[in-house]
């Protein structure tokens, strides 16, 4: 097989399966959104925004949204084959791309922001070739699917590809396809000057149209951006759809699609009134359109105005402050309730209830609360009320399996009246069995293929490090020696890639305390660096960033740092000692001697000097990550200057969070729950319309838990979309109270986690806290809840992840089910997370005092 079309066997076979398993369900709607913008050599504006844009666009029509955000090739692929995935005879399909696409000898290729493109046929393997994706969408026999490529800006990677094209190659649609392109083939489309592109701002607008078919949809688009760029960008679609098929069928009941001229005039009327409080504007509204698409938000506008107007003529209470005004962005359809969900009197917690919805009962929702996370619910004869928006489920998607422990009491198991004796966890016999199962596992992998082999390096470099961890240094050293072998023969002709293999393999090394061995890489990487290309930026950044990795991991700091400022470049500078410092920030404080600590704050300091022009620029990360560890090694001015440099959101929450963290860990609550509170508060610019990044809340929802606010930890949790980071946002509060000694506690945040991979860990965590603690009752009912947990992952890809699990069960005196997992559960290809993860935690417990 030909090494460009790991993308197509891998999609084609989870097709075949997703093929064989579709049935006669109702229609579902997939979409794969991808946005790629930091770009090294030529980063874009507005990509990110896009796919943010869509990606809550298509979640409003009923989309299941798996949505990358500057994106690497490996993310690139592993997004596609989940997508894949989820795929049926019967499902309506679409992909978004919005970033670099190159056209190359008629072939269209999206770029992954670490593509390191020299020739033209570095595409083939840094790049993701979109026929590929055409061909096994087609091979899926979905209904209907569509393909949207805004991606023809020009871009520098034409000037060095002798084969490339200006913009993208026109591709013939698939029956029951439609490609969508954000200008004609070989045209290109400019990134735009606003916060999003012109073609995707057109496209979401459109998308939203109530009874709009597909292709009306892409007609009214290609006017839109026509008319606003003034006839210098015309999109163009292929399609050879078959039927019809409408993104938003809300159009009244009984009616067919609403004509596009009525739509419009409606739209235009309502977007005229609808900041409006006067009763005048909306008895207007209901007398030219009575059954129109907003004519039940209008009825309430309008009984909210004629309230206010009642109360403008009662006698004038005291002075309050005034409460801003609730603006509905329309929904429209039937929700159901996720669990028991109380319908408010106003979008706030504090609201009176007007009622309680039941798990499973239905819910007609107007529309959403701009900028809140509050659904409007409309109930039979009554006025509208407010339910949290995380409590209720579209009623048209498949219902999300509820945990079992929602059928029971959520009371902890009752205490038997003296505690038990238990015998001590044999670590030795844990890690011997651990030891084995990696060397059957490593044993049993097939010959890789020449172009494989660096991904194959990847995978045994954790398990030799379980062995290192497990006290097999010969059998450790042994595999790791592969692994390097490994890597340098893969066929991938860039030295560069050669070198960032071989830090992944030291990085393994250094860890598990194998610093000989890490210096043995460095030898081997030494004969790597006269084949790096001058010419080439990629190259020379990992001359000097790869080697002080692998220096750091040997424990040379000090020529690691050398080595490093041998570079012009201030990132490689900065990030060599963000790097140096981390290895003392992330020890535990109490086994973080003095001498090391004042050593890592002079280094950290000496990086945030080097990494101030840094700071403001669109990325920010390793201003961010200096500030973090100053943050951890208890110098919170450095940390706060840090956060007064940044400039790019995303990195100032994430910055907010840690320093807030680290601050109440340091016993000064005050300043902690401040800088959590703002850190909460910026998630929310970091996309106005739809949302902040969910995995942001989970861990500000963590950290307010470790400083025993929990009631502000349940709140951030309260604002996650998503149910996977819900899920973080549970497990890091339970972690906390775990911490903390409120076992109990834990538990029952524990059962609210929806996904059973990640409550297995959890209960397993607080099981050998339990044992620990000498309660041998407790410790087995929980146990006992976390096997039922973890027995119940169906899903490979979850599956995967139950290594984080292993060790717990290990660390909770169930080193059988530990095996069970990472020898029965886990296919061996995926095993080698769990193996490490698990080798090392148990190691690590090992040696604490008892």
């Amino acid at each position: 097989m030909r090494s460009i079309d790991w993308i197509r066997a891998a999609l084609l076979a989870v097709f075949g399966l997703a093929i064989l398993a579709g049935g006669a369900a109702a229609e579902k709607r997939v979409a794969l959104v991808i946005g790629n913008a930091a770009y090294k050599d030529a980063p874009l504006k507005n990509p990110v925004n896009d796919a943010r844009l869509m990606a809550g666009r298509l979640e409003g029509l009923g989309f299941e949204v798996i949505l990358r955000e500057n994106a690497t090739r490996a993310e690139m692929g592993g997004a596609v084959v989940e997508f894949a995935g989820r795929l049926a005879p019967d499902t309506a399909a679409l992909i978004y791309y919005a970033g670099h696409g190159i056209q190359s000898r008629g072939r269209n290729y999206m770029i992954p922001v670490d593509a390191a493109l020299g020739t033209e046929f570095d595409l083939r393997f840094q790049a993701v070739d979109v026929s590929a994706l055409t061909e096994a969408i087609e091979q899926a026999q979905s209904r209907v699917s569509f393909l949207i490529l805004d991606a023809c800006r020009n871009n520098p990677f034409e000037r060095r590809l002798r084969g490339a094209a200006q913009g993208l190659a026109a591709v013939d649609a698939a029956r029951g396809a439609l490609i969508a392109y954000a200008t004609a083939p070989g045209s290109v489309a400019a990134d735009g000057e606003g916060r999003n592109g012109t073609y995707t701002e057109e496209l979401a607008k459109a998308l939203t149209v109530p009874g709009l078919k597909a292709e009306e949809v892409f007609k009214r688009v290609t006017a839109a951006v026509e008319a606003r760029t003034k006839g210098q960008q015309t999109p163009w679609i292929s399609s050879s759809l078959r039927g019809d098929f409408v993104f938003n069928a809300s159009a009244p009941a009984g009616q067919g699609a609403v004509p596009a001229q009525a739509v419009d005039r409606e739209t235009v009327f309502w977007q005229s009134i609808q900041a409006s409080t006067r009763a005048a504007d909306f008895e207007a509204y209901l007398a030219q359109f009575p059954q129109g698409t907003f004519a039940a938000l209008a009825r309430n506008r309008l009984a909210e105005a004629r309230k206010a107007t009642q109360l403008a003529a009662a006698p004038a209470p005291a002075a309050v402050p005034a409460k801003p005004e609730i603006v509905i962005e329309p929904i429209d359809k039937p929700y159901v309730a996720v669990s028991s969900a109380r319908l408010r009197d106003a979008p706030d917690l504090k609201a009176g209830v007007l009622a309680t919805l039941k798990e499973g009962e239905s819910a007609h929702v107007l529309g959403k609360v701009k900028g809140q996370n509050w659904y409007q619910v409309e109930r039979k004869g009554q006025a509208p009320g407010y339910v949290a928006s995380t409590l209720l489920q579209d009623a048209s998607r498949p219902r999300d399996a509820a945990p079992p422990a929602r059928q029971q009491a959520m009371a902890p198991p009752a205490k038997p009246a003296a505690k038990q004796a238990l015998p001590p966890i044999d670590h030795d016999d844990a890690l011997r069995r651990l030891a084995a199962l990696a060397r059957r596992t490593l044993d049993a992998l097939p010959p890789a293929a020449p172009n494989k082999r660096g991904e194959r390096a990847d995978r045994m470099a954790p398990m030799a490090a379980a062995l290192c961890w497990a006290g097999d240094q010969a059998g450790a050293r042994h595999y790791f020696d592969q692994a390097v072998a490994l890597a340098l023969s893969d066929s991938y002709e860039h030295a560069w890639w050669h070198l960032a293999k071989l830090g992944n393999i030291a990085g393994y090394q250094g860890r598990c305390g194998d610093r000989d061995g890490a210096r043995e890489v460095y030898r081997r990487a030494l004969g790597v660096l006269p084949r790096l290309r001058a010419d080439d930026d990629t190259d020379e950044s990992y001359r000097y960033s790869a080697i002080a990795e692998i220096l750091l991991a040997a424990g040379d700091v000090e020529r690691a740092l050398a080595h490093a400022d041998e570079s012009d470049d201030e990132q490689i500078r900065a990030q060599a000692r963000y790097n140096a410092a981390a290895l003392y920030a992330w020890r535990d404080p109490k086994d973080l001697a003095e001498d090391d600590r004042q050593r890592a704050l002079r280094i950290a300091r000496d990086g945030m000097s080097i990494a101030r022009p840094l700071c403001a620029g669109d990325d920010g990360w390793v201003c961010n990550s200096l500030g973090t560890v100053l943050a951890r090694l208890g110098d919170f001015d450095g940390a706060a200057h840090a956060l007064d440099l940044l400039t790019h959101a995303d990195r100032r929450v994430s910055l907010q969070t840690a320093l807030g963290e680290a601050l109440g860990k340091a016993g000064d609550g005050g300043r902690a729950r401040a800088h959590l509170a703002a850190a909460l508060a910026e998630t929310r610019a970091l996309d106005p319309q739809y949302g902040a990044d969910d995995s942001n809340r989970a861990w500000i929802a963590g950290a307010n838990a470790l400083i025993g606010d929990v009631a502000a930890a349940e709140a951030a949790v309260g604002q996650i979309g998503r149910s996977e980071s819900r899920d973080d946002g549970w497990s890091g509060i339970a972690y906390a109270q775990a911490e903390a000694g409120n076992l109990e506690a834990a538990a029952r945040t524990a059962e609210r986690m929806a996904l059973p991979h990640k409550r297995a860990g959890v209960l397993a965590h607080i099981a050998a806290k339990h044992r620990r603690a000498g309660d041998a009752a407790q410790s087995e009912a929980l146990l006992a809840r976390a096997r039922q947990a973890a027995e119940q992952v169906g899903d490979p890809k979850q599956r995967s992840h139950l290594g984080y699990a292993a060790a717990n069960f290990a660390l909770a005196g169930d080193t059988e089910f530990m095996l069970r997992i990472l020898d029965l559960m886990i296919a061996p290809g995926e095993r080698h997370w769990g193996l490490q993860i698990a080798a090392q935690a148990i190691a690590e417990d090992k040696r604490k005092p008892r």
